[in-house]
């Protein structure tokens, strides 16, 4: 559900959306390539990827207060940096990491609407288009509502 409203707010195109156990899981097109054995991640692409990566973790913080699933989210994070070219120096892994999760932490603070809209579609059992369409929706009627105060 985070990893979904980063990755579209990032312009990183989603590869697919599926619900475990009630929790949406995101896979996106470069993260998926990049986890393909000896495919290496460009450092340009690395930033948004960290983002989306990390707000799984971020998420769960704002929502419970606590994170207890952030392992497959580091894991994730540090596959990437790993595999990133040129490589990467170890302050300069702990740095993206850091900026990544307030990042992630922006975005969802920011878009907090478009952020239950596609929470909601997801948990209702849409799919990934209609969960586009619930952040568009509040996209759309956002400067209506603005005018309207």
């Amino acid at each position: 559900r985070s990893s979904d409203l980063c990755a579209y707010i990032l312009g990183k195109p989603i590869a697919q959306v599926t619900v475990d156990g009630g929790k949406p899981s995101v896979v996106v097109y470069d993260e998926q390539s990049a986890s393909s054995p000896g495919a290496f991640v460009a450092a340009e692409d690395l930033p948004a990827l960290a983002v989306v990566a990390m707000s799984g973790m971020v998420a769960e913080a704002l929502t419970y207060g606590d994170v207890l699933g952030a392992q497959a989210d580091l894991q994730l994070l540090n596959n990437l940096m790993l595999r990133c070219r040129p490589p990467m120096a170890a302050q300069a892994q702990q740095d993206t990491t850091r900026w990544a999760a307030l990042m992630a932490w922006t975005i969802l603070k920011k878009y907090d609407q478009q952020y239950e809209a596609a929470y909601g579609a997801l948990r209702d059992g849409a799919d990934l288009r209609a969960a586009v369409a619930a952040i568009e929706g509040v996209e759309a009627n956002a400067p209506a509502a603005s005018a309207a105060a």
